[in-house]
């Protein structure tokens, strides 16, 4: 049987909580010492009135994540020595789920090919995967032209095509995941470890026929290379779109 690939979500899986919630607290509250008082407190002043206006204003989410990232990509273009970025993946580090740990070891000693798929913001996300060791990250994109963030169908279209370029096609797929937002990609899984809530793994499971999955709460993170290691290869990715 080929190797699976393995594509791994961000928040609410590796870490416990939102990677989105806190990069808008650093915006709103980090040092940013390489900035005059002046300009840490427009920055500040800038990123609240975004979230003002998402909450009151009901700006889409999409939008005042985009104007966020051409925030913090302006501020921390001029951190020659990459503090604030260092702070701020030391707090997503801090967050990282026991659980996963020794998995993430385990994927760096198997030199596993595998995906970090987010819809976080890459400007984050990206050093955060190439920190904890992930070959490939597919994050929302950085071109402050674009709104559409890499969730739901989008993603796993972007899973698909990253596959197809690496060669990995016809290879079995293994998901972590807690969110029903992938369940597009889901959908493509030979294999599923569940973070969300395990009362919804049956009705996924239901959905999916050939679905081998699991919740994560139900083994220690090392045993579940041993519980998909058997995996058969009767699902594939095929072509190049979601099929």
């Amino acid at each position: 049987m080929p190797d699976p690939v393995l594509v791994v979500d961000l928040d609410g899986t590796i870490l416990h909580g939102n990677s989105y919630q806190a990069w808008v607290k650093y915006l709103l509250f980090g040092a940013f010492e390489h900035l005059s008082p002046f300009a840490r407190l427009r920055l500040r002043l800038e990123t609240a009135r975004r979230l003002v206006g998402r909450k009151l204003l009901r700006w889409p989410h999409a939008r005042v994540k985009a104007e966020l990232r051409q925030l913090w990509s302006a501020t921390i273009a001029a951190d020659a020595d990459a503090r604030d970025l260092a702070a701020l993946l030391d707090q997503l580090d801090a967050d990282i789920r026991p659980w996963f740990r020794p998995v993430l070891a385990e994927m760096a000693r198997l030199g596993c090919d595998a995906v970090l798929a987010t819809a976080a913001a890459g400007e984050y996300a990206a050093p955060f995967a190439r920190r904890l060791g992930f070959p490939e990250v597919l994050a929302t994109t950085s071109d402050p032209r674009q709104y559409q963030e890499n969730l739901g169908v989008t993603k796993a279209q972007a899973v698909v095509d990253l596959i197809g370029a690496r060669g990995w096609s016809g290879r079995p797929l293994l998901v972590f995941t807690d969110h029903h937002d992938d369940l597009p990609l889901i959908g493509l899984a030979t294999g599923l470890v569940w973070f969300g809530d395990p009362a919804a793994l049956p009705a996924i499971v239901d959905a999916v026929p050939g679905l081998r999955a699991l919740a994560a709460g139900e083994r220690d993170g090392l045993s579940v290379f041993d519980y998909f290691g058997d995996m058969l290869d009767s699902r594939k990715i095929r072509g190049d779109a979601i099929v």
